[in-house]
C-alpha cells in the first residue's frame, strides 16, 4: 500500500479497496454479486463503488440481461493499479527472498499452494513450480475472511467489515488516539474516525476526552469489544485447527516454523529501518532543539493526515 500510495498517482487508496480490486480484476461483477462475495450490505459496497468512482478505479455500465441492475468493471486506471500492484508485490517477494532465502521462501509458497487446493480456493496455474505469492495470497486471505466473518456472526458479532480490524487491533489495553491510528495505517482520518463512530455504535469501542488534550478523543475497548477479540482469537484458533487437518499434522507443523522464520526475517529488516529512523530522530532532536523537533514532528504527522 505504502509502495502504491508513494508513487503520487493513487491518492485516496485504502486497503479496504483490495478486496473489491482483486474480484473485478477477475471479471465484471454486479454490486449484488460483490455484496455476496465479500460479505458486505449492498448499501456498503455502493457505498465503496462511489469512493472507487470517485478515484477513477471503476466504471458502470447498463446488464443487458437486467434493466435494474449494471455491471462494475475496472477502468483503464483501475487495470493500471492491478497491474502496478502485481508488481509492488513481485518487488516485495524479492525482498523476502533476500531477507529469508530463496530456497525457504519456495518452501513456503508450496505450502501456501497446497492449502489453498486443499481448501477448494481457486487459483491460477502456472507452468514451473508453485504458485507465485501474489496468485495465492489474495484469494486465501479472501476465503479466510470470509470463514473468520461467518464464524463470528455464529458467536453473536454480526455485520463485521474488514476495515473495522485497521482500528480495533490497534486500540489495544491502553486505548488509541485517532491520530495514532491514522498514522500506523496511513488511511484518512475522516476514515478512522467514521470507522470509529461506526464501532463505537455497535457497542465495540468507546469514546473519552483525551485528559491531555480535550479537543481529542481516546479510543477504548468496550466489553464487547473485549468479547469479539476473545471470540476472534478462538476461531483463528479453530481455523489454524482446520489447517492442521487439512495439511497433515507434520506439514502444518512445517508451515508454521516457515512461516515463523520468514516473519522473524522480514520484521528484523523493518527493525532494523526502524533503529535508524529512531537514531535520526535523536540527532535532528540535538541539532534543533526540543521545540523546533516537536513541531517537526507536529508537521510530519499532519502530512499523513493526523495528529497524536
Amino acid at each position: 500500500m505504502e509502495a502504491l500510495l508513494a508513487r503520487g498517482e493513487y491518492s485516496g487508496l485504502t486497503l479496504a479497496f483490495q478486496g473489491f480490486v482483486r474480484l473485478l480484476a477477475e471479471g465484471d461483477q454486479t454490486p449484488g454479486q460483490l455484496a455476496e462475495r465479500l460479505g458486505l450490505s449492498k448499501q456498503a459496497v455502493n457505498q465503496t463503488l462511489r469512493q472507487l468512482e470517485r478515484l477513477g478505479l471503476v466504471a458502470r455500465r447498463a446488464n443487458p440481461a437486467d434493466g435494474r441492475s449494471r455491471f462494475v468493471s475496472l477502468s483503464p486506471r483501475g487495470r493500471r493499479l492491478v497491474a502496478d500492484g502485481i508488481a509492488v508485490t513481485r518487488a516485495l517477494r524479492e525482498a523476502w527472498a533476500a531477507a529469508a532465502g530463496e530456497a525457504l521462501l519456495r518452501a513456503f509458497e508450496a505450502d501456501l499452494e497446497a492449502l489453498t487446493l486443499a481448501l477448494g480456493v481457486e487459483v491460477p496455474a502456472v507452468a514451473v513450480g508453485p504458485r507465485p505469492l501474489e496468485l495465492c495470497l489474495p484469494p486465501l486471505a479472501d476465503h479466510c475472511y470470509r470463514w473468520l466473518v461467518a464464524s463470528l456472526a455464529e458467536k453473536g458479532f454480526p455485520g463485521l467489515k474488514p476495515a473495522y480490524s485497521q482500528v480495533l487491533g490497534l486500540v489495544g489495553d491502553q486505548g488509541a488516539r485517532i491520530g495514532e491510528i491514522v498514522a500506523l495505517t496511513g488511511v484518512s482520518r475522516q476514515a478512522v474516525a467514521a470507522l470509529a463512530a461506526e464501532l463505537a455504535a455497535a457497542g465495540y469501542l468507546e469514546r473519552e476526552a483525551d485528559p491531555e488534550d480535550a479537543r481529542r478523543l481516546v479510543l477504548r475497548l468496550a466489553p464487547r469489544g473485549r468479547e469479539l477479540l476473545a471470540a476472534a482469537a478462538d476461531s483463528v484458533a479453530a481455523l489454524e485447527a482446520r489447517f492442521a487437518r487439512l495439511l497433515g499434522e507434520a506439514r502444518a507443523g512445517a508451515f508454521r516454523e516457515r512461516l515463523a522464520r520468514l516473519f522473524a526475517a522480514v520484521t528484523w529488516e523493518l527493525g532494523e529501518r526502524d533503529a535508524r529512523l529512531e537514531s535520526l530522530a535523536r540527532e535532528l532532536a540535538g541539532r534543533l532543539g526540543a521545540p523546533a523537533a516537536r513541531r517537526l514532528g507536529e508537521l510530519l504527522l499532519k502530512t499523513v493526515g493526523g495528529d497524536l
